[in-house]
């Protein structure tokens, strides 16, 4: 149980959006489907925000972070991947994985669940509303609507005939179109709607990379107009409607969308780790906890671990800085030797190095350093992009009043997606990655040295899913009604990452290989493998380079296919103890069934095989999959094709599991009159468990995380319909956290992500407040203020503090910690991070949780009036201010907060013309949107806020 009390406070729960208003004082009714029917939103006992088409087009929504800047409880950013890995937050319940498959808000398309985040935005074409139903709603929605849902509500056929045109014309290169007809096919029995918009942008941010014009095959980043930001997307939909008879309604949908995003805005810092384990740049961006690390190569003579180490800095602290910054060269030192050539310690067994030494091979030659000359502002490879994603969304619904007090509602949906990231990896482009080999483990191998634009892609996804769901609902009595229901899904999830080494995009002057083009590259997509550099003369017979060319650059790594069948049966009762006070019981029992088979480990060595030629280490001469052959539990190396790892643990090809979950609610509600409401639940939330592709069989499946919900609320309208007002506050017990952790049993390499597991529990509370106050029959104001605190409870603890930050890795420290293998590493700290050393300060008990602003605030300023020819005017100025953001565990690093203002003008005519000019960011605010950290290269992928952004749509209603 908690170990803290409900705060003494009161929040209010309201539509972000202004409803239009008819006349003085009267509150257009919003009717909203959150509880499975049709409800006005001011009578559902939720805490709800719900936009219509008419708010979502005059205040041009084009995504999710539109929705969360008019909606006070919801987090959400696009970030450098333009929302491919982004998810929603709502309440502070931010997923601890940032990749898992599944999200803590589940997001629903005309009742049809979208798994993916790279689903999440689905275009706004043809949308009559989006409802933002916060707490947990497992009993109603089903699995994993842990902290909430979203729902997206597409137009159905109506009966009149209707039609429009309309085109959207706006700053740096924004057009869009849209066309939608609707209507009678057969008169009374079969109607029809169709929707097809388009929509182009170029993008707010300048792109400095010097060949941004480069124009690949393919999207990309690239093209003539020299920004990134943009987007090029194809929405459509068309929908039927068969009344059948007075008391069954047919609605089939099929919603379709293509979407290619560019990268936003932004820039990447990266920390010692990068410089020194991976050698993959000399720079070293971090502020904070200074360590001296150790490389992953030998030294020059070819003898142990301990030749080579780099001093730097692994974490940032403070604010995240709007520019990229220009730091000295890291580099390595070179350790003290005597005269036998033997490495210097001091008594307490430290290294000694030389100060301002650097004998690694940067391209620049032996021994040799230079300056920092990556470009400041956005500069990114032409060549990588945001996001494409391909999604196909089927519905099929009948609604049957069978008679005056039963009836049934049946939902069918059928899901395929396809989805594909690409970000480049380097810290400066025009550098790119070096690839470099110091060691000497065959005789006669020479050092090499080439650049390269390494690119990542994860996931890489392919999706299909199947489900049906039927609901019966019983009202024959004024004292009671219930309903009952069933659930089943199918679906077949295929995912892979792809690590690909490019030839190098830059200019001749920071060309450090006469062998390279450093423009031929600009024009090839990345994951392209042809001209990859790993093919150059140079690299043969070089032992690392080799697997990364012939079995990892460009391929399958961590392929994985994941089958699961849900089943589901659920059930609601609700009593009315006097005709305003009503108890309700919602329940729902859940059966997983789930299938993994992994097809690829991290290297994209196929399970139970091996890459001939090559390892990892000195005089290593296969390297074995760490998924196992079929039948087996150890690899077992074949007698032609030996290796050291005869014998190590592996994890199985496939696995199957079956998860069940019980998710009860249980509410009150209470109409004081016929203007205020109280309510109150406990809920059940949960998010299901699953499987890792992952090395070690004790890290193969992870379990489901739950938590327990406590609300109380009122909704109110006062002042004779003057102002509205409902009130909430919450209580939420997190239990279980998934959260990333380092993978166990495995050479760790750049492709190495984290796997799921349970790290432990969340406490959280907060409030929300909204509200509408009517000044005159033209002129009101809107509201809102929401307060949350989730933070880690004691003993959870940040695997990566001490295996990629070595936080505080102090000799207190130190003789708690263990190696990789578990042994402990006891008391042999000397200041250096040996070679897969863990050491640090990883409890990050109190601390907040990531990418969770505690405080968010809206006001918005609307005036309309009516002309005297039969126009109206609709003006909107509205602002949203979010507090700062942690975006590391430690809660070292943040995002500050900012305050931004958008506004609308809409003059609807009589009969036909509607026009709107729209602004947003109207105050030009630079701010950092976003981060995404990756431990094992101490970085940080820093997004940008687009700028001030202006446009007119003009609409013609036929």
């Amino acid at each position: 149980m908690s170990r803290f009390k409900l705060p003494l406070v009161c929040a209010v729960v309201l539509p972000a959006q202004l409803a239009s208003i008819s006349s003085f004082a009267q509150i257009e009714e919003v009717v909203v489907t959150a509880r499975k029917q049709s409800e006005s939103l001011q009578e559902v006992p939720l805490a709800i925000t719900a936009f219509s088409s008419e708010t979502m087009e005059r205040g041009d929504f084009v995504n999710l972070e539109d929705v969360a800047g008019n909606t006070v409880g919801l987090n959400y950013s696009g970030e450098s991947s333009s929302g491919y890995q982004s998810s929603p937050t709502i309440r502070g319940l931010r997923q601890g994985f940032a990749q898992d498959r599944v999200q803590n808000v589940a997001i629903f398309l005309d009742g049809v669940y979208l798994s993916r985040q790279s689903m999440a935005n689905m275009g706004m074409v043809d949308m009559e509303r989006i409802e933002v139903v916060k707490g947990p709603q497992n009993s109603l929605y089903g699995r994993n609507a842990f902290a909430g849902a979203i729902n997206y509500v597409t137009k159905k056929p109506q009966e009149e005939f209707e039609a429009y045109v309309s085109t959207t014309q706006g700053k740096d290169g924004r057009e869009d179109w849209k066309v939608s007809l609707n209507g009678p096919l057969i008169e009374n029995v079969l109607l029809a709607r169709y929707t097809i918009g388009r929509s182009e942008y170029d993008g707010p941010f300048d792109n400095t990379h010097p060949l941004a014009s480069a124009d690949p095959t393919g999207f990309s980043n690239g093209g003539s107009d020299e920004k990134v930001g943009g987007w090029d997307d194809e929405t459509y939909n068309l929908g039927f409607t068969w009344l059948a008879s007075e008391n069954v309604t047919v609605d089939t949908g099929y919603f379709n969308t293509s979407l290619k995003k560019e990268s936003q805005g932004g820039y990447i810092m990266g920390g010692v780790r990068e410089v020194a384990r991976f050698q993959t740049t000399p720079f070293n961006d971090m502020n904070f906890n200074t360590v001296t690390h150790l490389t992953n190569v030998a030294d020059k003579a070819g003898g142990s671990f301990e030749g080579l180490a780099s001093t730097g800095n692994t974490l940032w602290k403070g604010a995240l800085p709007l520019q990229p910054v220009r730091v000295p060269w890291s580099g390595g030192l070179d350790p003290v030797l005597d005269a036998n050539g033997d490495i210097v310690k001091d008594a307490n067994g430290q290294i000694q190095y030389i100060p301002g030494t650097d004998n690694y091979n940067w391209g620049l030659g032996d021994g040799v350093t230079g300056p920092d000359e990556r470009r400041l502002g956005t500069n990114l490879d032409p060549r990588g992009f945001g996001f494409k994603a391909d999604t196909e969304v089927m519905t099929f619904s009948v609604n049957w009043d069978i008679n005056d007090v039963w009836s049934l509602a049946y939902n069918m949906g059928y899901i395929d997606h396809e989805g594909i990231q690409v970000g480049a990896a380097s810290r400066d482009p025009l550098w790119g990655n070096s690839l470099t080999d110091n060691n000497a483990d065959s005789p006669g191998r020479a050092d090499v040295e080439m650049q390269s634009n390494v690119s990542s892609s994860r996931p890489i996804i392919e999706l299909t899913t199947v489900s049906h769901e039927f609901r019966f609902d019983w009202s024959g009595s004024d004292d009671y009604s219930f309903s009952f229901g069933g659930y089943y899904s199918d679906s077949e999830d295929e995912q892979f990452s792809q690590t690909t080494y490019n030839p190098i995009c830059t200019t001749a002057d920071r060309l450090y290989d006469a062998d390279q083009d450093p423009e031929r590259g600009c024009y090839e997509p990345f994951g392209d493998n042809t001209y990859s550099p790993l093919y150059e003369a140079e690299f043969q017979g070089v032992a690392i380079y080799e697997l990364f060319r012939d079995s990892w650059s460009g391929q399958k790594a961590d392929y994985t296919i994941f089958d699961e069948q849900v089943y589901a049966v659920f059930a609601m009762f609700e009593y009315n103890l006097t005709p305003d006070l009503s108890f309700r019981v919602e329940a729902r029992y859940t059966e997983e069934d789930k299938e993994i088979e992994r097809l690829t480990d991290n290297f994209a060595i196929p399970a139970g095989g091996y890459y001939a030629g090559s390892g990892f280490g000195v005089g290593e001469t296969n390297s074995y999959s760490t998924i196992c052959a079929e039948g087996e539990t150890t690899i077992v190396t074949d007698p032609d094709a030996p290796s050291s790892q005869e014998g190590d643990p592996c994890i199985s090809r496939t696995a199957e599991d079956t998860f069940h979950y019980f998710t009860p609610k249980y509410s009150v509600d209470w109409q004081i009159n016929d203007e205020s409401m109280i309510y109150a639940y406990i809920a059940n939330g949960l998010k299901a468990g699953g499987f890792n592709n992952t090395s070690d069989p004790d890290q193969g499946t992870y379990d489901e995380e739950v938590n327990w919900t406590y609300e109380i609320g009122s909704k109110n309208v006062l002042f004779e319909g003057m102002m509205q007002l409902n009130v909430a506050a919450y209580i939420v017990e997190w239990e279980d956290l998934v959260g990333g952790v380092a993978p166990t049993g495995v050479s760790e390499s750049p492709n190495a992500g984290s796997v799921q597991a349970n790290i432990g529990d969340v406490e959280n509370y907060g409030f929300e407040i909204d509200g509408l106050i009517f000044i005159n029959e033209n002129f009101s104001v809107d509201f809102g203020a929401a307060y949350t605190n989730p933070r880690y409870e004691d003993d959870v603890k940040y695997a990566d503090a001490k295996t990629a930050y070595y936080y505080e890795c102090t000799p207190e420290n130190l003789l708690t910690d263990t190696n990789p293998d578990g042994t402990p590493i006891g008391g042999n700290f000397d200041a250096v991070i040996d070679f897969d050393e863990n050491c640090g300060n990883d409890d990050i008990g109190g601390n907040d949780l990531i990418k969770v602003s505690k405080e968010q605030y809206t006001l918005g300023f609307n005036y309309s009036d009516d002309f005297d020819n039969g126009w109206t005017m609709n003006l909107r100025l509205n602002g949203n201010y979010q507090s700062r953001q942690y975006i590391d565990p430690l809660n070292l690093a943040f995002i500050r907060s900012r305050t931004l203002w958008n506004m609308s003008m809409n003059f609807q005519g009589p009969e036909h013309w509607e026009f709107t000019v729209w602004g947003k960011n109207i105050t030009d605010k630079e701010y950092v949107a976003g981060s995404f950290h990756i431990g094992i290269f101490n970085k940080h992928i820093v997004s940008l806020g687009a700028p001030a952004n202006y446009g007119a749509t003009l609409k013609y209603n036929f």
